[in-house]
């Protein structure tokens, strides 16, 4: 494929009702994608039969095993730069964009420099709330306040809904490490990008809608995979200091928990024996996500 071919990746598990709802966002856009890559994380909810009923022009890339989103994430970029596109457009199954915002999108990207690499935008819920995204990055978490002529800004790190990742970034660095199965791909990703000098960008328009539904809620295995995935980015930097923001953010999540969350002693065991397996380097899905 050649010019700005753009591949939607979209990631899903178990949601197929979801995943239908979102589709259909992407068959009402200004400029219509290329290509639609579903990579399906071995549901067991009929959501191939609902693609090859409902949208036979997806491609369906079904996995053999839940890798989660960092292993979804993976392997979807893989396909779509495999494939010849120039841009991946990354969603989570609770994800959809509003009708104009990949010609939006596309027109912001024509303006910018050409090491970037990952160009995103705010989000707005069903519930009408808006969410400023994108924050710099200095061994830890800083702000990155937008500028006021409304122009796209840039970031060290974003999350992936609704943003455009570069195929040519890709190929440089490769992509999310699937082994972290869930938490802190994101964050590891952009950090690599911009080690090897690309830029990311925020476009400060509320363009893609998430869903309470799908983002809500708090399962235990989340906190288990956030404490261990980023002790062991910390470490696989060899930063001290990135290494010292994660026990300071652990001691803050910890003194929350005691002060004010249910489950303390579930959420507590979660959080240890995320660091106990982040010490030691372990990855993988090692535990099952639930709830």
């Amino acid at each position: 494929m050649s010019g700005e071919s753009v591949a939607v990746v979209i990631v899903t598990y178990n949601r197929r009702d979801m995943l239908r709802e979102s589709l259909g966002a992407f068959a009402a856009q200004s400029r219509p994608v290329d290509e639609i890559i579903v990579v399906d994380n071995a549901s067991s909810d009929d959501t191939g039969a609902m693609l090859a009923a409902e949208f036979p022009d997806v491609t369906w890339l079904r996995l053999e095993e839940n890798t989660g989103p960092a292993g979804g994430y993976a392997a979807g970029l893989s396909a779509a730069l495999e494939r010849g596109h120039r841009w991946m457009w990354l969603f989570n199954d609770d994800d959809r964009p509003l009708p104009t915002a990949l010609e939006e999108l596309l027109e912001e990207a024509a303006r910018l420099p050409g090491r970037t690499g990952i160009l995103g935008t705010w989000l707005v819920d069903d519930r009408g709330e808006k969410s400023v995204l994108g924050l710099g990055w200095r061994h830890r978490h800083v702000p990155a306040p937008p500028p006021p002529d409304g122009g796209s800004y840039p970031v060290d790190v974003l999350i992936f809904a609704g943003a455009l990742v570069s195929a040519a970034l890709v190929a440089e660095v490769g992509v999310p490490r699937a082994e972290y199965f869930a938490m802190c791909e994101e964050l590891e990703f952009c950090l690599r990008a911009r080690r090897a000098g690309w830029g990311i960008r925020i476009l400060p328009r509320h363009l893609t809608v998430t869903l309470h539904e799908g983002a809500a809620r708090d399962p235990l295995w989340r906190l288990y995979y956030q404490t261990r995935n980023q002790l062991v980015m910390s470490v696989g930097h060899r930063s001290p200091a990135e290494v010292f923001f994660w026990a300071v953010r652990q001691g803050k999540f910890t003194v929350a928990t005691l002060l004010w969350q249910d489950r303390k002693t579930q959420r507590l065991r979660m959080r240890a024996r995320g660091a106990w397996d982040g010490a030691r380097g372990v990855t993988g899905r090692t535990v099952e996500p639930r709830g």
